[in-house]
């Protein structure tokens, strides 16, 4: 991987979360990676050596009115994608575009660039609002190579999925058009549905209601 700063890394104090994380992420797995260059690192008692390389996959989806479009896709016209399930792996979404990035200021084209796309629309309560939800992926896939002569490897993937939410909609406040309501009412359902998701989780219920709608049935949590 690459150096993920410079002079001008594009953080500032007004920025949000999720640049933030991904920076933090790059940065760490480029530590690492220096750290282990070449078998540098020894540990355990018998001094065996191990170097990790990275690499960094991203996607970025939004969920509007239940459907979902890949915003990374080059022109305007995004086609719904379909969700399918892995009998091992768990949800996923059938032809969702991968992007390797080698460092920051890749992974922030990205982020400006599905965010450019991402539904918006005027409301009475605010000039700009987001109409949908909006999951950025980050697949990490770390192999560690140990013992002097390289013959032990060993691959870990790990998928993090940061969410930038819809917020709730006031629907009986203020005047709206019929498409305003439609997307209203499907950004109030899934709110509702992550809410009960969250709960069943937290009190380990037997059955907790992922497939009821479609960003819960994302946000599934799924081994590798």
């Amino acid at each position: 991987m690459g150096p993920t700063t410079g002079e001008d890394d594009g953080i500032y104090p007004e920025t949000g979360v999720i640049p933030r994380f991904c920076r933090e992420l790059l940065e760490r797995c480029q530590r690492v990676e220096e750290e282990t260059e070449g078998g540098s690192v020894r540990e355990g008692f018998n001094g065996k050596k191990r170097a990790i390389t990275s690499t960094v996959e991203v996607s970025y989806l939004e969920v509007y009115n239940e459907k979902i479009h890949d915003l990374l896709v080059a022109g305007t016209q995004c086609v719904p994608l379909k969700v399918r399930e892995h009998p091992i792996y768990g949800p996923y979404v059938v032809d969702l575009s991968k992007h390797t990035v080698n460092s920051f200021k890749e992974m922030q084209h990205w982020l400006n660039e599905g965010n450019k796309k991402r539904a918006t629309a005027a409301t009475e309560l605010n000039d700009k609002s987001s109409r949908s939800h909006s999951l950025f992926i980050i697949v990490l896939t770390q192999t560690e190579e140990s013992d002097g002569t390289w013959t032990h490897e060993q691959t870990r993937t790990s998928s993090i999925n940061l969410v930038d939410l819809a917020g709730s909609e006031r629907i009986a406040h203020y005047s709206i058009s019929n498409d305003r309501l439609r997307e209203g009412v499907s950004i109030n359902r899934s709110l509702l549905t992550l809410g009960k998701v969250i709960t069943c989780l937290v009190e380990k219920r037997n059955f907790v209601p992922y497939r009821d709608s479609v960003l819960t049935r994302l946000l599934k949590v799924r081994p590798f």
